[in-house]
């Protein structure tokens, strides 16, 4: 259910910050990566290198960390 669960969130969102999925899932950051690391084998989610702004430093590292749907080819 967990998988499916992301995977829908995904398809609908698109690209999604890791503080977010950790929200609509209910799970720690920890938690979650390997899951979405399970969605990366398989070739359905892919990582996003976020660059670090270099300005405030306020930013949560999980909200870089954006996560993206890889659409499967037709």
């Amino acid at each position: 259910m967990l998988l499916q669960d992301l995977q829908g969130y995904l398809q609908t969102h698109r690209q999604v910050a890791l503080t977010k999925l950790c929200q609509h899932v209910h799970m720690d950051a920890d938690a979650l990566r390997p899951v979405l690391d399970v969605l990366i084998r398989k070739g359905r989610v892919r990582y996003l290198h976020q660059p670090k702004c270099g300005g405030c430093h306020t930013c949560a590292s999980t909200d870089l960390e954006l996560y993206e749907w890889v659409e499967k080819p037709p």
